[in-house]
C-alpha cells in the first residue's frame, strides 16, 4: 500500500533536479520529511494498493482512462487530483520516495528488522 502526496507548488513539481542545478534537493527533502504536517507544500490525494513504485506511478496517471476510477486506487475525499508527476511523493513500507525525472529518489528508507 502506498500513500500518494501531490506537490502543491509547481516549482517543486517541475523544477526538481537530482543534481540541484535548478532546485535545491535538500529543501525538497526537508519539506517531504515533514509530511503530513506540511500541507503548504504537499497534499495527500490517494492510497494505492501496491508497493511497486512504477506500478503506483502507472496507476495514478491518465493513460487509457481516469486514474481515479481505478479499482486499486482510493482517492482522498475532496482531493484535487492530477496525474502524478516529478516532485510528487510516494510513501510505502520501504520508505519515502520523490518522483524524479528518470525514476524515484529515496528520501528516507525504512529498514525492516526480522525479530524472530
Amino acid at each position: 500500500m502506498t500513500q500518494l502526496y501531490h506537490s502543491i507548488n509547481t516549482r517543486d513539481t517541475f523544477m526538481y533536479r537530482r543534481d540541484s542545478s535548478i532546485y535545491n534537493i535538500l529543501e525538497v527533502k526537508r519539506q517531504i520529511c515533514d509530511i503530513p504536517n506540511n500541507e503548504s507544500h504537499y497534499r495527500y490525494v490517494a492510497t494505492v494498493q501496491s508497493d511497486d513504485l512504477d506500478k503506483v506511478y502507472e496507476l495514478t496517471n491518465h493513460i487509457d482512462s481516469d486514474w481515479q476510477e481505478g479499482s486499486r486506487v482510493t482517492v482522498a475525499k475532496g482531493a484535487k487530483t492530477r496525474s502524478t508527476s516529478i516532485g510528487d511523493v510516494l510513501i510505502n513500507s520501504t520508505g519515502i520516495w520523490v518522483v524524479a525525472p528518470d525514476g524515484f529518489d529515496c528520501v528516507r528508507s525504512y529498514v525492516v528488522v526480522n525479530q524472530s
